[in-house]
């Protein structure tokens, strides 16, 4: 913490250190609060206080810290993603050095209400000449987070207004909630376990050149089962999660793009009720598909990728009824089949791409 205002104390020593009851206030007229990789910017107003709950050589403290109508963003940035935004935060920290140092501290984090006016800063997470691009939109966001030295617990949620992204050639519009649960990790290392978040899409829109399509009633939900991250530029993300959509058009639309004559597919772009399971990793400036499938009694649709800045290789695998095809991805050309489809979804591994694809 540091910054410039108003400084009143009432100091208690005894037998030559601080002890309780000692209370330290300040009105600020600028505060700048750094909380691991971030960093929260203010003019004016809120304040800090500053207690000693144990006193003795190393006192236990609280600190209570209000920034009102900062900017936060992350350490470095030259422009803040959040403005006009007011934090509380809340420390706890037990048998603290004189400079201010210790090991034993917890910290709540509380933003109750913030505005996101472009969401493109979150492009700078993606791993560089990621296929996903956000374009535009803006969100809210609401924090409520404990970090202790080796634990870490609460969570992060974050609406979108009106979301334009672009996954290679195909525009996407669409509603995004995400729900981000802290179950774990050390915040040190800004590492998460982020077991059991959320992850919802309402309101697709997607446009290509040959097929496109809006259903403002379209959602897809995503459970973590099993959630890692590491919240550094470009994120590492470890992911596995059920996955369910209310029908299978923005999946098979995209591919109908691609068609060529097997326009079969587009006669896919109605079932409904879709459900299945995702693999992703996100780490090395790449993105790892190992294994994506959904699907109903009438039809499967399944991915497997690996998603660099040199190249794009997967497989996009649809079966619709008794007719399949799959669409392969290799150094970024595409071409769609429809013999032996399910076979060569099956056998089509990403570890082999990145054994041949080494500087991936």
């Amino acid at each position: 913490i540091r910054g410039a205002g108003e400084i009143a104390a009432d100091v208690v020593v005894a037998k030559g250190w601080l002890d309780e009851g000692t209370n330290l206030t300040v009105s600020p007229e600028e505060l700048i609060v750094d909380v691991l990789d971030y960093q929260a910017r203010s003019k004016g107003g809120g304040g800090v206080e500053l207690k000693v709950i144990k006193g003795g050589e190393f006192p236990d403290m609280t600190l209570d810290v209000a920034v009102n109508d900062a900017q936060f963003g992350r350490k470095g940035d030259e422009q803040a993603f959040v403005e006009n935004v007011d934090i509380i935060l809340q420390a706890l920290g037990r048998e603290m050095k004189f400079d201010g140092s210790g090991d034993n501290l917890e910290l709540r984090l509380q933003i109750p209400s913030a505005r996101i006016k472009d969401m493109t800063v979150y492009n700078q997470y993606l791993p560089e000449d990621s296929p996903l691009q956000i374009l535009d939109g803006e969100a809210d966001l609401v924090v409520d987070i404990l970090l202790k030295p080796d634990d870490a617990d609460g969570f992060v949620r974050l609406t979108t207004d009106d979301m334009h992204a672009r996954a290679d050639d195909q525009e996407i519009q669409a509603e995004l909630t995400t729900d981000i649960k802290l179950v774990g990790g050390v915040p040190k290392n800004m590492e998460f376990d982020i077991s059991g978040s959320s992850i919802v899409l309402d309101g697709v829109k997607v446009t290509g050149d040959e097929k496109s399509f809006r259903d403002e009633d379209w959602a897809a939900t995503f459970e973590l089962t099993k959630g890692k991250a590491i919240w550094k530029k470009p994120v590492q993300l470890d992911l596995e999660a059920e996955v369910e959509m209310t029908d299978s058009i923005p999946i098979v639309s995209m591919m109908a793009n691609k068609k060529g004559k097997h326009g079969w597919l587009g006669k896919a772009l109605t079932i409904d009720d879709v459900q299945g399971d995702v693999k992703m990793q996100m780490a090395n400036r790449q993105i790892v598909i190992p294994y994506a499938f959904a699907g109903s009694d009438k039809i499967d649709v399944g991915a497997k990728a690996v998603i660099s800045k040199e190249s794009r290789n997967g497989v996009l695998y649809v079966r619709f009824r008794k007719l399949h095809g799959i669409m392969k991805i290799k150094d970024g050309d595409r071409n769609i089949d429809v013999l032996k489809a399910r076979e060569t979804f099956d056998e089509y591994s990403t570890d082999a791409v990145m054994a041949t694809n080494p500087k991936e």
